[in-house]
């Protein structure tokens, strides 16, 4: 306890447990924000890398048909 005015005893102040925990939910929320922004982000730079290395692997597979019909017109002239 401690002493007031003219030595009167006073209560102590009763602490406020909801006020101290509110903070954690806000916290906790924004950070699962962040981590779920981070997964998608990643998600599609996979996807789009994936997407682009699997063209290149197949550029001279797709232009074979391409390129025998130039070179044969090539070697007629």
């Amino acid at each position: 306890m401690r002493m007031g005015a003219h030595g009167v005893p006073q209560p102590r102040p009763q602490a406020r447990p909801l006020m101290a925990l509110m903070p954690v939910p806000v916290v906790m929320a924004v950070a699962m924000a962040m981590v779920m922004a981070v997964v998608v982000i990643v998600i599609v730079i996979v996807v789009r890398t994936d997407r682009g290395v699997h063209g290149i692997q197949h550029a001279p597979v797709n232009a074979l048909p391409h390129i025998d019909k130039y070179q044969g017109r090539a070697v007629a002239n």
